[in-house]
């Protein structure tokens, strides 16, 4: 069957869901049931992991994910996902509508790369909170009838907040960090995750901030450790992984759709960023 030219997204609603779904995972199931590989799609809602024990393997986005033991994932909108879990593994699925995420918790995702990684949860107190959180959250979906979407919207925000609060751990940065390189570099990667397909130049980005390229390219590099240029190759070549994995679309129409008239360019930056072309990427990930 050939595949689509453009990746499917697909929504809760789809599934007979409103905003949210919870799945608790049990010893002896294997499947990530987040939908399957060789199901062609992406999804426009957040998925939040909380694994009790075992060992779940996840691709996300072509990145090797192990978590082990007790730990917490998430899988953001947009981002390509598989995997498998171990016998032996207990954990809870939770996916949610991004209207049930807080605009801050949000822009703390995309900005806080260390998510792309499982946090530990180490302290015992957190251990049996989660614990707590997810049973009642459990027992509120079965109740689902009989309780009003804001009563079950409320036992989420407090797992919610256990997720952020682990990951603030990990990633060592505060929601409430308003100094002006942390503003900055907010504002400058919800500008990128809009408009990388049309704009490519560290300066236009200046400009729609305001400020002078050489200080936006400063206070990016300074806050993230690495300079405009190479967040923006970052977006464009990983949307055009997922557009590589996921259609039939030829490496030209890839280019163009990303915004480059110029193919051989395209093909030349992919290379330089990934280390093979997009040809080689796409046989890689298809066998």
């Amino acid at each position: 069957m050939r595949k689509s030219s453009q990746i499917p997204i697909r929504n809760l609603k789809e599934r007979g869901r409103s905003n949210y779904e919870i799945e608790h995972i049990k010893p002896g199931f294997t499947e990530l049931n987040i939908y399957p590989v060789d199901v062609e799609h992406r999804d426009d809602y957040y998925i939040f992991i909380y694994q009790e024990s075992g060992i779940s393997t996840i691709v996300v986005d072509f990145q090797d994910i192990v978590i082990s033991g007790n730990a917490i994932f998430c899988i953001q909108p947009g981002q390509i996902h598989f995997g498998s879990f171990t016998k032996d593994t207990s954990a809870w699925i939770i996916s949610v509508t991004t209207d049930w995420i807080p605009q801050e918790f949000r822009l703390f995702f995309m900005e806080n790369a260390d998510l792309y990684k499982p946090a530990h949860i180490k302290s015992q107190i957190e251990k049996q909170a989660f614990k707590a959180a997810f049973d009642l959250f459990s027992k509120f979906d079965e109740q689902a009838d009989m309780l009003s979407e804001q009563v079950i919207k409320s036992m989420f925000d407090v797992c919610l907040n256990l997720f952020v609060q682990i990951f603030r751990q990990v990633s060592g940065n505060s929601l409430d960090n308003n100094l002006r390189p942390a503003v900055i570099n907010r504002q400058f990667k919800s500008l990128l995750l809009s408009n990388f397909r049309q704009i490519k130049s560290p300066a236009e980005y200046a400009a729609l901030l305001n400020i002078s390229p050489s200080y936006l390219n400063e206070v990016i590099k300074e806050t993230t450790g690495f300079p405009v240029s190479h967040w923006i190759h970052q977006e464009i070549i990983l949307e055009a992984k997922r557009t590589l994995f996921y259609t039939s679309n030829t490496v030209k129409e890839i280019a163009h759709t990303l915004g480059y008239a110029d193919p051989s360019y395209f093909i030349r930056l992919f290379k330089k960023v990934t280390g093979i072309s997009p040809q080689s990427f796409r046989q890689k990930y298809h066998k």
